[in-house]
């Protein structure tokens, strides 16, 4: 993947991991609020008929979401997804690029909730909302 191939003000996510390594190569736009996250869909990313596969924007939705909430809390507080759902609305294929847009992030005592969407080209693609449950201190 070129720089060109990245749209302008995007860097590759420092995050690092076996797991998220492994899923695809994530990119990062700083924003005020929450960071704005992308990726170029490749072919490994999709089913059958050529769309990105649901299972691989499940993933995106969740991981994106849980560092959509860390930088709200103590560094020092750990927590873990309790609950996940994503409406697909539409495809995106190979080639084309994701990315994230948070709409909210409510944090509780106990249970935090992340609701947003993930979009290609200003299309949406799927609504997501993630339940995190924070580990008691």
């Amino acid at each position: 993947m070129t720089a060109t191939d990245v749209p302008a003000g995007f860097v590759p996510w420092p995050a690092r991991g076996p797991f998220l390594d492994a899923v695809a190569k994530v990119f990062v736009r700083a924003s005020a609020d929450t960071p704005v996250f992308g990726v170029r869909v490749e072919r490994e990313h999709c089913n059958g008929r050529g769309a990105a596969h649901g299972g691989f924007i499940s993933t995106l939705a969740d991981v994106w979401a849980g560092y959509s909430l860390a930088p709200k809390l103590s560094p020092t507080v750990q927590f873990s997804t309790s609950s996940l759902s994503v409406d697909f609305v539409s495809s995106a294929s190979a080639g084309e690029w994701l990315q994230s847009e948070t709409d909210r992030i409510r944090i509780g005592k106990r249970i935090c909730v992340v609701t947003a969407a993930i979009v290609c080209d200003g299309r949406l693609v799927a609504l997501t909302r993630a339940s995190f449950v924070l580990a008691p201190a």
